[in-house]
């Protein structure tokens, strides 16, 4: 009748026809589009390509469509050799995983100008130590507009987008730094040439 016809699990053209479905999965989640994951599972070629490669991507783009990063570690843990075991999906999950947890600390961090970093790790369920690299990290980049202030162990944001956004004053100080550099690298040649 109309059903698809049964496809042989150790058939080599099998198990490329499911590599390539699931790398398609991949492609939509990393992409920004896990929303339509489903879609493509309930596509006449999901169906018959079901089993368990698009379910352990199912469960990815899931986590994904709800920025969670409890639910990829589920995920990562439920199909650990379809996930982190496969090169191609492994490496791509590290990045998804990183990029969930700048979002979800970028989205805990935003109602506040001075927040401990302690609190910050105990809303993500992460250890203290990997919230604030992570924090460091995205200063660094520029990915957050703030600095920390080890002594206090808070991270304090910057209003209106950070140091650059405060009506050129951050552009002036760093050109008057950069003077004063200059000044005294000449004041030092000066003092060389009198004391040779």
């Amino acid at each position: 009748s109309g059903h698809a016809p049964a496809v042989a699990a150790g058939d080599p053209a099998t198990t490329a026809a499911v590599d390539a479905l699931a790398a398609m999965l991949l492609c939509k989640v990393m992409a920004g589009d896990p929303a339509d994951v489903p879609g493509l599972i309930a596509s006449k070629a999901g169906v018959r390509f079901a089993g368990p490669a698009i379910d352990a991507l199912a469960a990815v783009a899931t986590a994904a469509a709800d920025r969670s990063l409890e639910g990829l570690a589920a995920a990562r843990a439920a199909y650990p050799t379809r996930l982190d075991g496969h090169p191609l999906i492994g490496a791509h999950l590290a990045r998804l995983g990183d990029g969930l947890l700048q979002a979800n600390l970028l989205r805990l961090a935003e109602p506040f100008s001075r927040v401990e970093v302690g609190h910050l790790a105990t809303l993500i369920g992460l250890p203290h130590g990997t919230v604030l690299a992570k924090l460091s990290q995205m200063i660094l980049d520029g990915g957050l507009a703030g600095t920390l202030d080890s002594e206090a162990d808070c991270l304090e944001l910057f209003e209106g987008g950070g140091p650059e956004a405060e009506g050129g004053a951050y552009a002036a100080a760093a050109d008057a730094f950069a003077a004063l550099g200059g000044a005294v690298d000449a004041l030092a040649a000066r003092a060389a040439k009198v004391a040779g």
